[in-house]
């Protein structure tokens, strides 16, 4: 990781943002011993490498090898160059990625995209803790007249980033990233309402990423489903629907999507005819997914409020057989559920 985690935090924490080496280089006594020594030392990399990419330069290994060391002395120029050769040809290496926003940051002092190309990268590792650490810091640092709203911006990669880390076990990063987190809601002076914000924050990054993703990958029925998903979470119902669509074109057996599509359809035009023609054919390929029965014995008695007791008898057979799926599977929290579905079928009935 060339941004160390040290440097990270004391960006997060500075009242102004770091300055390029060529700045400190101005400021800066002459160079050591130590600082030549290293000059030539990269020196002799750097001609190796372009020796070596002369007779090969189809050689992927050497380009990043190259890249890293204009990297590690600051020529951003040479570096970015190096970088995109080798996003050309690995255009999922996140590491890369990463590393080339970087590069942009210094090359032009712009924020933009540098930012588009780390959600890139998460697109391919949702849960790169690096990644998703340099995408806080390049937020913060991007809108320093707005030190709150860059943090809010901020915070739910932050979360992910520390929800990552101690997944893999990573506890110096999980440590630092709450230390990270831990300053952020200082400067958020956060409270309990501000955790619903947080999620849609989460979510509205996940979307953003895909949609940065899709146009470049229509076929990638995965990020589709993804997409899918994000907005159904985030209530975008429409949305929601036309990516299941999509999902469904090619996956017509996946039941779970269609029965996710059934309830974004609903939501998104309050009819019932077409959601409950698709929570059949869910239920017919499938006859006990259990959401499906759920959702199916519920919109039957929303498509017919005038006949309470009709709709009571239609839906009853469907949640009976819900809460005979919900036993078997031992999940005591639907089976309680279902059991007042049931307890409502019959009350209906006997209206």
């Amino acid at each position: 990781m060339k941004t160390t985690l040290l440097v990270v935090l004391l960006l997060l924490s500075a009242p102004s943002y770091a300055t390029t080496p060529s700045d400190s280089a101005k400021a800066s006594a002459p160079q050591s011993d130590s600082a030549k020594a290293r000059q030539v030392r990269y020196a002799h990399i750097i001609d190796s490498l372009n020796s070596v990419l002369r007779s090969h330069p189809n050689d992927d290994s050497a380009h990043q090898k190259l890249a890293d060391a204009y990297y590690d002395i600051g020529k951003w120029p040479e570096s970015a160059k190096e970088y995109e050769v080798v996003l050309a040809r690995s255009p999922h290496n996140i590491y890369a990625r990463v590393d080339y926003a970087y590069v942009l940051v210094n090359l032009t002092g712009d924020f933009q995209k540098p930012i588009e190309q780390i959600k890139l990268a998460l697109v391919d590792d949702p849960d790169n803790v690096r990644a998703l650490i340099n995408l806080s810091i390049l937020i913060i640092q991007s809108n320093p007249s707005d030190r709150r709203g860059s943090c809010a911006k901020a915070f739910p990669y932050l979360e992910t980033a520390y929800a990552a880390a101690v997944n893999k076990g990573d506890t110096a990063s999980a440590t630092i990233v709450q230390k990270m987190i831990d300053e952020v809601k200082k400067t958020l002076a956060w409270t309990p309402a501000d955790s619903a914000r947080a999620a849609q924050a989460r979510y509205k990054q996940a979307a953003d990423s895909l949609n940065l993703y899709l146009p470049s990958h229509p076929d990638d029925t995965s990020a589709h489903l993804q997409l899918a998903n994000t907005y159904y979470d985030m209530e975008k119902w429409a949305e929601a629907a036309k990516e299941y669509e999509i999902v469904l074109a090619k996956m017509p057996g996946n039941n779970d999507v269609r029965v996710d599509y059934a309830m974004a359809l609903y939501q998104s035009t309050k009819s019932y005819d077409k959601p409950l023609a698709e929570l059949k054919i869910a239920i017919a390929n499938d006859p006990e997914h259990l959401n499906g029965l759920i959702d199916y014995g519920l919109f039957i008695m929303g498509a017919d409020p005038e006949n309470p007791k009709r709709a009571g008898a239609k839906a009853y057979p469907y949640f009976q057989r819900a809460y005979e799926v919900a036993v078997k599977q031992g999940d005591e929290e639907e089976i309680r559920f279902i059991e007042n579905l049931i307890k409502d079928a019959k009350a209906k009935q006997k209206n």
